[in-house]
């Protein structure tokens, strides 16, 4: 998993919580960092936790720069905004603060997924 967050303490606590259910986990800071991690090995990862709303790149941006690359490449939204139900209506979105337990039925589900 790309974990993708602005916040570190919310970055180390996602991070921390997704290592110690057994996910592999890689990290970034914003998504111009994100998308140079994900660039080194694209095949690396089975999905990627993104906040929307960051400094440089957000996630929607760095969704479709990762998807031009791998274009089923599961992706999850974090948002502590409200979202336009057009603007993603087909993504899977969280808005923050989110229960981790909502967190792991998400992933576990997308990696569940063909």
């Amino acid at each position: 998993v790309l974990v993708v967050e602005d916040e570190e303490s919310v970055r180390s606590v996602v991070v921390a919580l997704l290592r110690d259910e057994g996910y592999d986990v890689e990290e970034a800071a914003d998504g111009v960092e994100a998308l140079r991690v994900f660039e080194e090995n694209p095949d690396q990862f089975g999905m990627v936790l993104t906040d929307i709303m960051m400094p440089n790149m957000g996630g929607i941006d760095l969704a479709r720069c990762l998807r031009r690359m791998r274009p089923a490449l599961p992706i999850v939204f974090t948002t502590g905004y409200t979202v336009s139900p057009t603007e993603l209506q087909d993504e899977c979105v969280l808005a923050k603060p989110y229960e981790i337990a909502q967190l792991f039925n998400v992933l576990e589900g997308l990696r569940a997924q063909p």
